[in-house]
């Protein structure tokens, strides 16, 4: 019948609008977040968190020996102590970018379990954590042997840190010597650090009565507030 046909037609149509509806909204989801992307103020928001990635450290077989997560030129800039790069840029890849930090670290968690562990016998990788853990530096997280202790420990043993070294390092982060000498943060960044600010927990001190973030509230409020009337001799 017509009306019959008419009828299913409509319905099909109606399934594939919405399958294509669901499709589009699926595409535009951020990663990490699972927020649409329809707007400008969400474009904003992209572009002040998702600006992590996830890289990869290459053998010359091809194989990954480390897995990371990070921003900017983290990849290609490692601090001492940390897992080396490649001496060859061709072998440092990014397998994901445009994430959230929390996004980023669900990535380096899931290919570290894929790839395994060399200290736990599980796999090829030279990581030392299971990622998801790394703070700036990628250190936080990373446990120590009693052996690497107590090399640190005996070879800080009697160092004593002279006025002439103490005034050497300061005049080293002096005027040009600095190596932020002559630049400014932009003013994205800048509106960027208040935001983060802004975002962070407060906590209202009971001495004073205003609130501060978690790092000011211990050192200078609580019980080293100065109304407190016991402020800790360290401040």
């Amino acid at each position: 019948m017509p009306g019959s046909n008419s009828g299913l037609v409509g319905l099909i149509l109606q399934k594939r609008l919405r399958f294509n509806n669901r499709k589009l909204l699926n595409n535009g989801v951020v990663r990490g977040i699972g927020v649409p992307n329809y707007s400008n103020a969400l474009k904003e928001h992209q572009q002040m968190y998702l600006h992590y990635y996830v890289y990869a450290y290459l053998r010359t077989d091809g194989t990954p020996y480390y897995i990371g997560k990070g921003s900017s030129n983290r990849a290609w800039k490692k601090d001492r102590g940390e897992i080396g790069k490649p001496t060859d840029p061709t072998r440092i890849i990014i397998i994901e970018s445009n994430l959230s930090s929390i996004g980023a670290y669900a990535i380096e968690r899931r290919l570290i379990s894929w790839y395994g562990r060399k200290d736990k016998n599980t796999g090829i990788l030279r990581n030392q954590t299971d990622g998801g853990d790394g703070g700036p530096g990628g250190k936080v997280g990373r446990v120590l042997s009693q052996n690497t202790r107590k090399k640190i420990s005996d070879g800080n043993k009697g160092k004593i840190v002279t006025d002439e070294f103490r005034k050497l390092k300061q005049k080293q982060n002096l005027g040009e010597s600095n190596p932020f000498y002559g630049k400014n943060h932009s003013e994205e960044l800048k509106k960027r650090f208040r935001e983060r600010m802004q975002l962070r927990p407060k906590t209202l001190c009971p001495h004073c009565n205003r609130e501060f973030d978690p790092t000011n509230y211990k050192r200078y409020h609580g019980d080293c507030c100065k109304l407190s009337g016991s402020v800790s001799p360290k401040y």
